[in-house]
């Protein structure tokens, strides 16, 4: 972050799009790489490249590394020029849309996968809250097997949306799993941290 907090959703990319379909994204917009760091998951850190635009939104590259999907989103305050990059941006990476994503969470054929698709989607959720989605966090949350629960408090805390609170809270509170209900501390505590308050 340079310039502010991000404005988009994480545009998670498809299997086609490449790190060097990116560079070359912005090479021809005349954006400059301007920061940058490696992965370490011992610090939970993911593989990340910033880049300046023409103005003083920054476009960040990142690569997650408990999924290893890659996505791109804008940061700053320019809310002017965001529509027009995010628009380009879409056009010419066609990254997954919201749409797609939770379609993928309801077409999967395994639990396995499901699980999969779900923190894919969960992890290019919108800024603001999406009930599809959020309905179907819960509704992992809530299954029989604690593993699927497991996924679902995951997916919570990549959607990072306040109403998801009460939800960990009665994980926390509530669940017979100890490593569930850990996690779900976890992740409220990572909630705190980044100012994601029940309204």
């Amino acid at each position: 972050m340079i310039f502010g907090d991000r404005i988009t959703r994480r545009h998670i990319l498809r299997d086609t799009a490449s790190f060097e379909d990116v560079e070359r994204f912005c090479s021809e917009r005349g954006w400059n790489l301007v920061a940058g760091r490696e992965e370490d998951q011992d610090a939970g850190q993911q593989f990340e490249r910033i880049w300046l635009t023409a103005t003083t939104l920054t476009f960040h590259y990142a690569v997650d590394y408990i999924s290893s999907q890659s996505f791109v989103s804008f940061f700053g305050d320019d809310f002017g020029a965001v529509a027009g990059f995010e628009e380009g941006m879409v056009a010419d990476l066609n990254p997954w849309s919201v749409d797609d994503l939770i379609a993928a969470v309801d077409s999967a054929a395994s639990p396995v996968e499901r699980g999969r698709c779900l923190l894919r989607a969960a992890l290019g959720a919108p800024l603001k809250l999406e009930q599809r989605l959020f309905d179907r966090i819960a509704a992992t949350i809530a299954n029989d097997d604690s593993m699927q629960r497991q996924i679902g408090v995951l997916a919570a805390g990549n959607a990072a949306w306040p109403r998801l609170r009460p939800v960990l809270r009665t994980v926390t509170e509530q669940d017979t799993d100890e490593d569930v209900r850990g996690l779900a501390e976890s992740t409220l505590d990572a909630f705190d941290r980044a100012g994601v308050k029940e309204s």
